[in-house]
């Protein structure tokens, strides 16, 4: 969902008229408080210099509305509580089986709220916190398509995390026909976000120029609804685009320009992101020393950064400039560390990934029967999660390569590149090396 919603003096006209009290107050409650904002304050009060005497009404019930608004939520977020614990089946039934509890659209919100807040690092939690919604959301017996076409999104990205590709394309297919056929009534901030959402499976698609319209279409959006820290979020992105191109000028060159605008004390993990992807980005185009630069200036802001798959990520790009800089024992401790995460978290392209990373390191100095190893593990975990057949087959080919002691640097690069576009296609082929 869009981040936090203030009041504004248009709100508080809408108010005054007794259009949707508790639904207006409510998206502005999402993750912070009316009273402790300064910024809702500050409408409030210019609200207040510019009331007529036919708004005076919302002074009297505004106190009233706002209580009324926070018991709403704090109950939602009560039952979220209780439901957490619960297996995803148990999760369902139960909110199947009640009649009153788990309804209404402050629930679905909050259950929104948790299924966006989960991606990247627990993509299968956030999918099941998305269908809970659209569940609820079906129940209250609410016609709100903004709400439906959120949760749709919400679980398609958390498809696109897990790597069904094809469960997610058919998913924002739903969303769009959702907008459609809806597209009055779903905002413009709502149809920024899921657009910033399908871009990502564009660019797994390496659907480039529909990824970029969608990028560019949600960065507008923002812009217009004033909604600068999204706008700066989706040029970072826009930044990734052309670094999956190969354009990594241009990928810096977005980068960079989101950093300009962007406060590291008002938006430390946002900056964080975006000082690292500007480090790999500038380490892809070889540049590895100015790399290194970047990473060391932030330091403490990047370790500060507070999602573990963020840190791993950080961990990768340390052992990369490592291994350029020469020290290798840098790097393979870092390569190692990466290669647990992923092996914990099960994500099985990411593993490979950085195990092709070690076995690189590896085959420079002649430590064939490590790269055996290596291939091994490799092999291990796509046959133990089933993941892509023919990725699973070139992993063999790399192994029995790997056993012979015959793998070169050239089939290293040709199997890391061919992992990329792998685990966006699940019919991409191997063709080895000419």
């Amino acid at each position: 969902m869009p981040d936090i919603q203030h009041l504004t003096p248009e709100l508080l006209q809408a108010l005054a008229r007794g259009d949707s009290d508790s639904n207006l107050l409510g998206r502005c409650l999402e993750g912070h408080s009316l009273i402790q904002c300064a910024t809702c304050r500050e409408a409030y009060e210019a609200y207040l210099q510019e009331l007529s005497a036919g708004h005076e009404a919302v002074l009297d019930r505004m106190p009233e509305m706002v209580r009324q608004a926070e018991t709403e939520r704090d109950r939602a977020l009560r039952w979220v509580a209780q439901l957490r614990p619960l297996s995803q089946d148990e999760r369902l039934a139960r909110i199947h089986q009640a009649r009153t509890r788990y309804r209404g659209e402050g629930f679905v919100r909050v259950l929104l709220t948790q299924s966006r807040d989960a991606v990247p690092t627990y993509p299968t939690a956030s999918g099941q916190w998305a269908a809970a919604a659209e569940e609820a959301l079906d129940l209250s017996g609410l016609d709100h398509p903004e709400l439906k076409a959120l949760a749709v999104a919400y679980r398609g990205n958390a498809l696109r995390a897990l790597g069904d590709l094809p469960g997610a394309r058919r998913s924002f297919s739903r969303v769009f026909q959702l907008i459609t056929e809806h597209e009055d009534r779903v905002s413009v901030m709502t149809q920024a976000e899921i657009l910033r959402l399908a871009a990502t499976l564009f660019l797994y698609d390496h659907d480039f120029d529909r990824a970029g319209e969608a990028l560019e279409s949600a960065a507008l959006a923002y812009i217009a609804s004033g909604q600068v820290r999204d706008a700066l979020a989706v040029t970072i992105k826009l930044g990734i685009l052309h670094e999956d191109r190969g354009e990594l000028e241009r990928a810096i060159g977005f980068t960079s320009r989101a950093l300009k605008h962007l406060d590291p004390d008002e938006e430390p993990e946002l900056y964080a992101v975006a000082r690292c992807n500007l480090a790999n980005q500038t380490y892809e185009a070889g540049r590895a020393a100015e790399a290194r630069q970047i990473l060391e200036e932030d330091a403490d802001r990047l370790a500060a950064h507070p999602e573990p798959f963020f840190q791993v990520r950080l961990t990768v790009l340390q052992g990369k400039l490592a291994a350029a800089e020469g020290d290798a024992e840098t790097a393979e401790t870092a390569f190692c560390e990466a290669r647990e995460a992923f092996a914990q978290d099960g994500s099985a392209f990411a593993f490979a990934t950085v195990s092709l990373d070690l076995a690189s390191l590896y085959l420079e100095q002649g430590r064939m029967a490590e790269v055996s190893t290596v291939a091994v593990e490799m092999l291990r975990i796509f046959e133990a999660q089933e993941v892509h057949l023919y990725a699973y087959a070139a992993l063999r080919l790399f192994a029995e390569a790997a056993h012979k002691g015959s793998v070169t640097a050239e089939l290293v690069d040709k199997l890391t590149a061919y992992l990329h576009d792998a685990e966006r296609d699940p019919a991409a082929v191997f063709r080895g090396v000419n």
